[in-house]
């Protein structure tokens, strides 16, 4: 053997070793003696690469290819380095050669050949030849490839066209704003760069989703039937979800065919939530990603129903009695922004217990667990038998405990609805399209089901009833539902109006038909009550995530709302019978309720921070933000309210440029930031807002996302309304305030609308104030009785109602008489403001004590009112000055110590009591101590 070949051998055996200096040494002995051995540079080539010399390997690697560029090992050792080097253009070309060779023959090449294309598009792309590196994966994906192996290699071909259509979409956008400026210049105004940017997005997204007009779509599309929401695939779901959500500001807001674009979003989220894919359609692998949830969540609470057409608003709960023949709904009827008045007037649900609406607000949705569709949504949370309403036959049955927990889930007799492979494929391949054709088949649905069952009530109407003389009930109605006849079936024939039930169900329905009531929009997929379901699933998921912490906050935020937390609620449920009520106030469940008053208002506090926190860290939640200035408003922090509102009306602004409406959010966070302006005393500015708001806000509009928030639903215009009396009071105007309250009193009494219980209470206030106690007296009769219809529905109205039963007292008394002298007048509706704490129940003892002192004649009693009076407020003076004159005429000689030590106490628990001040310093001069009663006149004075 030569000395050549034996150290091209030891040569081997080091690299095998991996001994790289000995590779090196025995290879410098070979091209001394051969300086054309090609083996000896590959493997110089080799050694050098691992010592990190990368030059040398390079150089070396070079020589190679020039001494025989037909053999494969030096190409591959440059491919190596320079992807190791990230030279990525020399990259590409080694790999080029490498495809080539496998080409032209090479066997060991050839069968590798799937992976150097592969290879070769990876240093395409990271050298930024975009159109080079998709025809290489094209290639790839052109031969049989198991799924295991085709799937990375269409991740890869993805990543590659979004860049691509990154780059083109971006030209198209500068070309846009160009076009845009030169108009803007023409005219003098200015272009908002970040809503030409979303038309140009939308527009594309739109297009590339029904045409598969760009470079990603099809590979996308292909990745999402393909494979599970899974790392590493679920940012390709993600950006689907993200153009899906894009091409729906390609339509108009309000429109129906938006509507259509939402549910195929909403529809495809819910998918990948569920981990769902057209490969598995059955078995939901999970979701590695928040976003699908987030869009879900964003999309369920920030658009406006459908305008010229009736949207079932599918967060309503719908209560039917035994009969079947009274159907009602609360929230639909509170929060429809079309249903006029609706807050005012007493619905089907007013006179059950207030259960009912916790039952509502607490309802955990259908999320993943029931049908989908709103008649079955509403007819399961109508199911829960409280207030005596029966259950559905084969329906779970909450008890109370778990109604006020919030725990009732549907049980296993609740079905389950799981998308085929076919509608998940359509879905996805064309979701607009698909949209469309759900509309369609849920108009249809809801046709034979609307024309079934007055079928089948005229059927029993007529076997029950005598013929009349015109004929039977069931003919007369059959010959009513002739007057307005449908065309139906796959031809658009008309089905006689005397067809039986079971003709009208097997009739197939056109998407287009039109029902009796208009055209219907599709079922959402998703329900209102959803959003609690999916912020649990969420916050489960990815718990450090802000959206999750939002909706969780404001699901703690309506249980909060319906948590009964006083006496009065105790009379709710047992309704209103007039002032003659038996008292509840000492029960032992009120005062349970009592004692659970402060551990309320601090779950509201630590609910307002909880909030803070996630709005603070990006959560897009208007509802959220609507609910953080509320609560900051019911603490009194005004100023914290404001920053609330003006950060929502900022979210919504933004969102508006981009054709996301949300107009009854934004009416309603300028009322909130009216209201909280008034308290800070900005009042020309919250002055500004009310007019602005009553101006230009229809009669019967009322807020948006009040059941979201967990607040009843409020009329905008009337609060506005309601703001400006309060400017006015503060500005001392008390005339414009009287006719700001009596524009809206005088309406309802014409018959011309309704007006809310506390529009009647403050006038009637503001009227007995001015010296018109008897008119006085009848609006704050009338807020009652307005208010007490309401209770069932109204969360929280306790102290509300006893500070309207005190100031109906102090009418009473003013109008003295029956009145005043009568239990169940004055007496009665101090014991009802007594009995809830509140700012008003101190006040109420000491007028409480007046009436057992002047008109009952009762001084023990009396003294007893006063003393708690004063316990919960020291500064009364009338209190106070009245138990002074109790102790001194009753008690004699002990009257005086007595009396000075009562007003010690007054002084160390309120330094401020002026009145307990002023009597000591008198009380000490009679008795001869001058010195003490100097310095207490002297703090008098101060």
């Amino acid at each position: 053997m030569s000395e050549k070949k034996a150290n091209l051998k030891k040569a081997r055996e080091a690299l095998a070793a991996k001994e790289w200096r000995d590779v090196l040494a025995h290879c410098k002995s070979v091209l001394k003696e051969d300086q054309t051995c090609y083996e000896a540079y590959v493997y110089v080539g080799k050694a050098a690469f691992q010592l990190g010399e990368f030059e040398q390997a390079d150089l070396s690697y070079q020589k190679a290819t020039e001494l025989n560029d037909k053999a494969p090992q030096a190409w591959q050792g440059l491919s190596e380095l320079y992807h190791e080097t990230q030279q990525w253009v020399k990259a590409a070309e080694a790999d080029q050669v490498l495809v080539d060779l496998a080409h032209r023959g090479d066997a060991a090449l050839a069968a590798k050949l799937p992976y150097l294309v592969r290879r070769l598009g990876a240093a395409h792309a990271a050298a930024g030849q975009l159109e080079e590196a998709e025809v290489a994966l094209r290639e790839v994906l052109a031969h049989p490839l198991p799924p295991d192996e085709r799937l990375p290699v269409l991740a890869q071909l993805a990543d590659v066209q979004l860049r691509e259509d990154s780059t083109e979409l971006e030209a198209k956008v500068q070309q846009r704003l160009q076009e845009k400026r030169r108009e803007a210049a023409a005219r003098g105004s200015k272009v908002c760069e970040d809503a030409v940017r979303s038309a140009v997005n939308s527009e594309a997204a739109d297009e590339a989703l029904e045409l598969d007009c760009d470079h990603a779509t099809p590979t996308i599309k292909e990745l999402v039937c393909g494979v599970a929401p899974t790392p590493p695939y679920v940012k390709y779901h993600d950006t689907y979800l993200r153009r899906l959500r894009q091409a729906v500001n390609v339509a108009a807001p309000g429109t129906m065919d938006r509507h259509n674009r939402r549910v195929a979003v909403l529809e495809v989220a819910r998918a990948m939530m569920e981990g769902r894919c057209a490969a598995e359609p059955h078995t939901g692998m999970g979701c590695a990603s928040p976003y699908a949830f987030e869009t879900a969540l964003r999309l369920l609470e920030i658009e406006e129903e459908i305008a010229g057409a009736h949207l079932p608003r599918t967060s309503s709960t719908e209560f039917a009695s035994a009969g079947g023949g009274m159907r009602g709904s609360f929230t639909s009827a509170l929060n429809s922004p079309r249903s006029g008045s609706g807050f005012a007037t007493p619905t089907a649900a007013a006179g059950h217990n207030a259960a009912l609406a916790a039952a509502a607000m607490l309802s955990p949705g259908s999320f993943f667990s029931s049908s989908l569709q709103l008649p079955a949504a509403a007819s399961r949370v109508g199911s829960l038998s409280l207030g005596g309403l029966p259950p559905r036959s084969g329906a779970a049955t909450p008890s109370a405990a778990s109604v006020v927990s919030g725990a009732f889930l549907p049980g296993p007799a609740t079905p389950k609805r799981d998308m085929s492979a076919a509608r998940l494929s359509e879905l996805v391949h064309h979701p607009m399209a698909a949209a469309t054709a759900a509309a369609g088949a849920t108009m249809a649905e809801q046709e034979r089901e609307s024309f079934s069952q007055l079928a089948a009530e005229a059927s029993t109407a007529g076997t029950a009833a005598a013929p009349t003389a015109n004929g039977t009930p069931g003919e007369a109605l059959s010959a009513a539902l002739s007057v307005s006849a449908t065309p139906v079936g796959s031809m658009g024939a008309t089905v006689s109006p005397n067809a039986t039930a079971a003709e009208l169900q097997s009739s197939t329905l056109t998407p287009l038909t039109p029902t009796r009531s208009g055209i219907q929009p599709a079922a959402a997929p998703l329900l209102m009550n959803d959003r609690e379901m999916i912020g649990r699933r969420l916050a489960h998921a990815f718990p450090w995530n802000a959206t999750a912490q939002v909706h969780l906050a404001m699901a703690l935020r309506r249980r909060e709302a319906y948590v009964s937390s006083g006496a009065a609620t105790i009379k709710l449920q047992c309704s209103w019978q007039g002032p003659g009520v038996t008292d509840l106030s000492c029960s032992p469940l009120a005062q349970r309720l009592r004692a659970e008053r402060p551990r309320q208002a601090a779950r509201k506090a630590w609910l307002a921070e909880l909030l803070a926190k996630g709005l603070a860290r990006g959560a897009p939640v208007v509802s959220g933000m609507i609910g953080l200035a509320e609560l900051r408003l019911e603490a009194e922090d005004a100023a914290g309210a404001l920053a609330a509102a003006k950060q929502g009306l900022k979210f919504v602004f933004d969102r508006s440029k981009v054709q996301e409406r949300a107009r009854h959010a934004a009416l309603v966070l300028n009322l909130l930031a009216g209201q909280a302006l008034l308290g800070t005393g900005q009042l020309t500015d919250a002055g500004r807002i009310f007019v602005r708001l009553a101006q230009r806000v229809s009669e019967g509009e009322v807020s948006f996302g009040s059941e979201a928030v967990g607040m009843p639903a409020t009329s905008i215009r009337q609060q506005a309304i309601r703001g400006l009396a309060q400017v006015a009071l503060a500005q001392g105007d008390t005339c414009q305030a009287l006719h700001h309250y009596g524009e809206l009193v005088s309406k309802a009494l014409m018959g011309r609308g309704s007006a809310e219980h506390w529009a009647y209470a403050e006038y009637g206030w503001l009227l007995f104030k001015e010296g018109n106690a008897d008119a006085g007296r009848y609006q704050l009769e009338t807020a009652l009785d307005v208010l007490y219809k309401q209770a069932a529905v109204l969360p929280g109205c306790e102290a509300v109602l006893a500070g309207y039963h005190y100031k109906l007292a102090r009418i009473y008394w003013a109008l003295d008489g029956s009145y005043r002298c009568e239990r169940e007048h004055c007496l009665q509706h101090l014991l009802d403001a007594a009995a809830e704490e509140g700012p008003q129940q101190a006040e109420a003892f000491e007028w409480l004590g007046h009436w057992y002192s002047q008109v009952a004649h009762d001084e023990l009693r009396a003294r007893k009112c006063y003393q708690r009076a004063l316990a919960l407020n020291p500064t009364l003076e009338g209190a106070g000055n009245a138990l002074c004159d109790l102790l001194q005429a009753s008690r004699g000689a002990q009257a005086a110590s007595l009396e000075a030590k009562l007003l010690e106490e007054m002084l160390l628990r309120a330094p401020d009591a002026q009145w307990a001040r002023s009597r000591l310093a008198r009380l000490q001069l009679q008795t001869g101590q001058y010195e003490q009663a100097v310095a207490s006149f002297q703090s008098a004075i101060r």
